[in-house]
């Protein structure tokens, strides 16, 4: 009799594990607050409700700066669907942005990454890197290096977490 409740107890055991890490209580939202180029302060969490591409990149990073254009293009491609958002790691390269912007390039947001940025995405080692979140701010996929437009188009068509947003877009 002990024996049948003892395997009775490991079972819901391992269920109730299973279940706890495998439901969306244990998906974590990411918040933080940045400054754009001009100052104005957000919150990741101003975005919730839209899908949010979140590029990290370095001024020094010459594949980064094409990627700029790259993003640009997709920004416009999806929309109001889908925020762009790329930040600037290299603080001292902070003034060239406006550089940047002025050019007419590049529209959407563009801001400046602090340590709270950084502690959102712990595995953040390579620029450039996007992070995909989904519409609850919860990250489902992380694109490391130069993505070209023709790619980014693949990825929203055939990762599974991208799938949903591509019938989004169509």
């Amino acid at each position: 009799m002990r024996r049948k409740a003892l395997k009775k107890y490991l079972f819901l055991l391992v269920l109730g594990g299973f279940l706890f890490f495998a439901s969306p209580v244990f998906s974590k939202s990411i918040d933080f607050s940045f400054k754009s180029y001009q100052g104005k302060v957000y919150r990741l969490s101003d975005f919730r409700g839209k899908y949010v591409l979140l590029n990290l990149f370095a001024k020094y990073c010459p594949p980064c700066l094409g990627e700029l254009q790259v993003l640009e293009k997709v920004s416009k491609r999806c929309g109001s669907k889908v925020k762009v958002i790329s930040l600037l790691l290299d603080w001292q390269s902070a003034p060239l942005l406006s550089q940047l912007i002025n050019t007419g390039r590049v529209n959407y947001l563009i801001g400046l990454a602090n340590d709270q940025v950084l502690n959102a995405f712990p595995d953040f080692d390579t620029t450039p890197t996007t992070y995909l979140l989904n519409k609850k701010g919860e990250r489902v996929e992380k694109i490391v290096g130069f993505t070209s437009y023709q790619d980014w188009i693949g990825f929203f068509k055939n990762i599974p977490h991208a799938i949903k947003l591509w019938e989004d877009l169509n």
